[in-house]
């Protein structure tokens, strides 16, 4: 494909389970490698106190920045607050704390 940018994408799928086996309702998040909302996540982490190795980690997986926002708000150390909001479906990043 001569003059065309292939882009990589994370995809993940959250599903609400109501209880009713016929209505899922599941929702897809995409996240272009080094797309707008990369960027934003990771710039969102460092402007709470991630270096740029944590706050890349953070912004590339799909952990809820909102979530983990929150926690530091009650006190939570930043990356206490990581280990909690990590996708167990996701290998455990390394956490280096100053």
């Amino acid at each position: 494909m001569a003059g065309s940018a292939a882009a990589s994408a994370t995809a993940y799928v959250e599903s609400e389970d109501d209880g009713d086996e016929r209505d899922h309702k599941h929702t897809v998040i995409i996240r272009v490698l080094d797309g707008p909302e990369i960027s934003w996540r990771t710039q969102r982490m460092m402007s709470l106190g991630a270096d740029a190795e944590l706050a890349a980690n953070i912004a590339n997986s799909s952990a809820d920045v909102h979530d983990i926002e929150r926690l530091l708000k009650a006190g939570c150390p930043l990356g206490l607050a990581w280990t909690i909001t990590q996708p167990v479906d996701e290998p455990p990043a390394a956490v280096l704390t100053t």
